[in-house]
């Protein structure tokens, strides 16, 4: 399976799987938009930010393959709200914006 690398704002490389970084739709065409293995740049999500949204889509994506899912997804969506505190959310909500990512929470 192929990979995508990620750059963090503060300059952390992420190498994650296509499948998960596509479910970001600013990845998605900014990955379709080049022509080369180049790594993408993401100037407003910093790593910790970064590693909490790839961990968050990878369980989405392994439960969304799962037959009748949709219970797993809400259930997990809401275990993981419940693990941030209001800060960390809100600078979670900002990221995902930047990425443009509708399946998260």
């Amino acid at each position: 399976m192929s990979t995508i690398t990620l750059i963090s704002s503060d300059k952390k490389l992420f190498k994650v799987e296509e499948a998960v970084a596509t479910e970001m739709t600013f990845v998605k065409n900014f990955v379709y938009d080049l022509t080369a293995d180049s790594p993408v740049p993401l100037r407003n999500v910093s790593s910790q930010e970064l590693s909490k949204i790839i961990a968050y889509l990878k369980k989405f994506l392994e439960i969304k393959g799962k037959q009748d899912s949709d219970d797993d997804i809400k259930a997990y969506s809401e275990e993981f709200v419940k693990e941030q505190s209001s800060q960390e959310l809100m600078q979670l909500m900002k990221a995902v914006a930047c990425l443009e990512n509708i399946n998260f929470l």
